[in-house]
Parts: structure tokens; sequence; C-alpha cells
């Protein structure tokens, strides 16, 4: 999927929005990355954290994740404006799935 998007976010979006999205197109792609992170902490999430109980990971993990992402855009809204918005995003999922990989390697 995240291939996919990758491929055709370019096009897409001024295909089906309009041709005042154009820019539009190059944040589905940078977003699409997040793909592979959100679903490999959502197994992690699903298939150990929740049926071990493990409550207090999950909630750190999401904590770290809103916490990151504000940080991140502080720092490149004002420089980057949405590509900024997406490259906080885009670090928050990440430390998401690292801070569940981390918690559940043992």
């Amino acid at each position: 999927m995240c291939m996919g998007l990758i491929s055709i976010g370019y096009n897409f979006a001024p295909l089906y929005f309009g041709k005042f999205f154009q820019k539009t197109g190059l944040l589905i792609m940078l977003l699409s990355t997040t793909i592979p992170f959100l679903a490999f902490a959502n197994v992690l999430r699903t298939q150990y954290l929740i049926p071990k109980e493990m409550d207090k990971v999950y909630i750190k993990s999401v904590s770290l994740g809103a916490i990151v992402n504000l940080v991140f855009n502080f720092i490149f809204i004002p420089k980057l404006s949405r590509i900024g918005a997406t490259i906080g995003t885009i670090l928050a999922e990440i430390s998401v799935m690292v801070y569940q990989t981390v918690a559940v390697r043992k």
C-alpha cells in the first residue's frame, strides 16, 4: 500500500481532488511512508501489548508519539509549513513503533 500510494500520489491528488490540490500529492507520498510503521506498531499492540495487559507501555508510546509530534511541529512548521507537519507526523509514528518494539523485546 505504501509503495502504491507513493507511485500514484503525485498524479492522484489533482485527478481526484482537482488542480488546486497539486501540492497534496507530495503530502500523500510522504505520509504513505508511515504505513509500515503504523502496521508494525498495530501488530505489536493488538497481538502482544493488549493481550498481555501492558497498558502502561501502550499509553507511554501514545504519549511519546504526541510529544514527539508536538516538538517537531514547533521546530519544522515555521520553516517548512505543511512539509514540516508531515515530517513531524512521520517521526512521531517511528517513535511510537520503536518504543513499543523496545518495550516488548524481552
